[in-house]
Order: structure tokens, then C-alpha cells, then sequence
């Protein structure tokens, strides 16, 4: 099976920043710590809220949200079996009971874990204003020495009148 090397937008970034191997069966994104965070981060106030049902958060929840490592996650790997059970299961149980995820999942586990909990945030603090969320992501990336610059120009977009 042919496949071929190509450099593709990242859709959250709007530049070209994830390495793509493509044959006619499958599309897989590799992706590197910085990538990750900055497409987390991307993500999460974008969102600007969490992916939470019934007192849990979820890799995918209502209204098309997905927590920090959900929106990471394809599509074809989602299993609904994932956000089972009281609170789901985070990144690491996923990889621990065999789930299919990327292959970049596994030796990035640890920094998927914190921005899990970043989104996670069961007293709701990070969601409570930009600062909050930038201050918890801004230790995720001094904790696994990655920039933060993108930080700068992120906020929560203003909802309701």
C-alpha cells in the first residue's frame, strides 16, 4: 500500500505544524508535546466550557463538547464506553485497558493526564475567568518545560447579553 509524507493546517492553529502519514485506509497525526498543548489550549477556551453530563466530565459531551484529551482523540477511536462509570476513565486507565488512541498517546500519557485535570477541574475554578485557565495551563507547561506564548492572545469568549 502506497503511502506518502505531507505537512497538513493544523485545524485549531491555522498553520502548518502536524506531519501526516496517508494511505487510502487510515490518516494518523503525530503529534509532539508542544503541539498538544497548544491545540489543548486552543481547544479549551474556544469551548469555552466544560464537556460535562450528569456530574462527570466527558471526552465527548453535550452539544459537541470534548474535554482536553477528547478533542485529541478521532472520531474512529471514540468508544462511548470510555465516559463510563463514575467520572469516566482518564487518559491513563484508557491506555492501562487497551483502548485504541494515536500512538503518540502513550509516551505523552503524563501531559495528557494534567491538561485532563486542567479540564477536569471539579470546583470549577479554571472555567471561572481567563486568568484562572491561563494560570493552570501556564503550570502544565512550566511542569513539562513547553511555551506558553500562545497563552497571550487566548480568552474566553463573552456569552449572553
Amino acid at each position: 500500500m502506497a503511502s506518502m509524507r505531507c505537512y497538513s493546517e493544523c485545524p485549531n492553529l491555522g498553520r502548518p505544524s502536524n506531519l501526516f502519514t496517508i494511505n487510502s485506509q487510515q490518516r494518523t497525526t503525530i503529534m509532539k508535546p508542544q503541539e498538544i498543548f497548544d491545540t489543548v489550549a486552543t481547544h479549551l477556551f474556544n469551548q469555552g466550557k466544560q464537556s460535562y453530563d450528569n456530574h462527570k466530565c466527558l471526552y465527548r459531551g453535550p452539544n459537541g463538547t470534548k474535554c482536553a484529551v477528547g478533542c485529541l482523540l478521532p472520531d474512529r477511536y471514540y468508544q462511548e464506553s470510555m465516559d463510563w462509570g463514575w467520572g469516566g476513565m482518564n487518559v491513563r486507565a484508557l491506555i492501562e485497558r487497551n483502548y485504541k488512541v494515536p500512538t503518540w498517546f502513550k509516551p505523552n500519557v503524563d501531559l495528557l493526564y494534567f491538561l485532563q485535570l486542567v479540564h477536569d477541574d471539579m470546583g470549577g475554578r479554571n472555567w471561572k475567568s481567563t486568568q484562572n485557565m491561563k494560570k493552570a495551563l501556564n503550570k502544565v507547561a512550566v511542569r513539562y518545560n513547553l511555551s506558553s506564548e500562545i497563552l497571550k492572545n487566548l480568552k474566553f469568549k463573552k456569552t449572553g447579553p
